[in-house]
């Protein structure tokens, strides 16, 4: 089982500025104190025609979009995301070199998990866990969000650390 799949985007940076554009108007960054941060998916995709036509040559339609604002290194938890979505869009905006995705397995057959409302999954007791791999946050990738899977922060970590998360209308490949 695959945990991600980095993505080829020549003109990432000229996109980024566009997603920056469109996060610095909407003040989510300075005003929410949540990590996950949903957008008007149809107003963002056409205040970004760089990032839509990106999709495009990349065969994704996005479902849903979501800015995560991490404002300190425990803003991201081991869990899993919620069902039916098995992989998703992972864009790095701003502050993600020096952080990772990582992904885990239990050691044990019943770790200590609390389920939220919609079949997302949180584990709380990282000592049950062992640690099966690990991506640098540095270029647009498919991540396997159904994996139990965190944010880590190495040194020196800045904030706020900033992505886009996009739930997807068709389960991509890894």
């Amino acid at each position: 089982m695959k945990l991600f799949k980095n993505l080829t985007c020549d003109n990432y940076t000229e996109i980024n500025n566009q997603i920056k554009e469109y996060v610095n108007s909407t003040n989510i960054v300075e005003e929410s104190t949540k990590f996950w941060n949903l957008l008007p998916t149809i107003e963002f995709v056409k205040a970004t025609p760089l990032f839509r036509e990106w999709l495009n040559s990349q065969g994704l339609k996005l479902h849903s979009i979501a800015l995560t604002v991490g404002r300190d290194a425990g803003c991201c938890k081991i869990h899993t995301d919620t069902p039916p979505a098995v992989n998703k869009l992972s864009w790095p905006i701003q502050h993600t070199q020096h952080t990772f995705n990582r992904w885990f397995r239990s050691k044990i057959e019943n770790p200590t998990i609390k389920i939220n409302n919609l079949g997302g999954c949180s584990y709380l007791d990282i000592s049950q866990l062992e640690e099966i791999g690990r991506m640098e946050v540095t270029t647009p990738c498919i991540i396997n969000a159904r994996i139990p899977h965190d944010v880590w922060f190495d040194y020196p970590g800045v904030f706020p650390r900033i992505g886009l998360q996009g739930m997807l209308m068709k389960e991509p490949i890894l």
